[in-house]
């Protein structure tokens, strides 16, 4: 059987040097508030090139804390086909949701002002996209962003940069934007009386140390897999990422007229799939 999805062989190669990290952190019994998490902020801004990076417990959260420290004020539009962990965030943080139609390409098929695009499979942003200031990047690990973005990400642990659970950080550049966000997780958020918590682990920060200097590696090897797919699926499959297209690989998805029938065909040869 080959599974949707398995983590144990990217495992391996590093096994050593994880078990090393997490009995660091077990062996320091400092297990939040210690010296990984700042240790992954301050690496993970240089690895996307920007200013600041602060550390959360789940990109829901990320998202959250993105939006409420840009101040919104209006709507945020989403594409149809996110998670929903999308909206959740940007209401969690006080704000409305609207949702807008998508393209055949899976992609929001109009940008408004306050948009949020959703990086999708990993998919690196178009042009249009790239022109707005908040993106959910919570599957685009490997995409630098602009210098006026501020993204939400997610290193749950089936994420190309996956901890060993839920966790994740928000990027930005803004002074302002990074202040907020820190004050946010001092507990203060524009609903009266809500109170935020959100922290990343210190283990999970070091598995996150322990990964990260391997992420280009670890996506280019997608890339490979990927071009196998290209090279080897039949004609009537339509592919959502593009040959040649900026992406991560996050998933490779594609599209056809009968799904279900797809699905289980793969599953009755031991090919799992969603």
């Amino acid at each position: 059987m080959i599974p949707f999805c398995t983590l144990a062989p990217t495992l391996e190669p590093i096994r050593k040097d994880v078990d090393s990290a997490i009995r660091s952190v077990v062996d320091s019994g400092v297990f939040l508030n210690g010296d990984e998490v700042p240790a992954f902020e301050e690496a993970w801004a240089s690895y996307c090139g920007t200013k600041h990076a602060i550390a959360c417990a789940s990109g829901t959260d990320a998202i959250a804390l993105a939006v409420a420290s840009l101040r919104m004020s209006l709507p945020v539009t989403i594409q149809a086909n996110t998670l929903t962990c999308t909206a959740i965030g940007i209401e969690r943080a006080g704000e409305m949701v609207r949702i807008h139609d998508c393209t055949d390409d899976g992609r929001c098929d109009v940008y408004y002002k306050r948009s949020m695009p959703v990086l999708l499979y990993g998919r690196y942003p178009t042009e249009s996209e790239a022109e707005c200031s908040l993106f959910d990047a919570c599957q685009a690990h490997g995409w630098k962003p602009p210098l006026h973005a501020t993204c939400a990400w997610s290193m749950f642990p089936t994420k190309n940069l996956g901890a060993f659970g839920d966790s994740g950080c928000v990027t930005t550049n803004s002074d302002d934007a990074a202040r907020e966000i820190r004050k946010t997780l001092e507990f203060q958020l524009p609903e009266p009386g809500f109170r935020f918590h959100s922290r990343m682990s210190e283990i999970n920060a070091a598995v996150l140390n322990v990964k990260l200097p391997i992420l280009d590696d670890a996506n280019a090897e997608r890339a490979r897999l990927a071009e196998i797919y290209y090279a080897e699926l039949p004609a009537w499959v339509e592919f959502v990422s593009q040959p040649g297209e900026l992406t991560n690989h996050h998933l490779f998805a594609i599209l056809c007229d009968h799904r279900d029938p797809l699905r289980e065909h793969l599953l009755g040869h031991g090919v799992a799939s969603r």
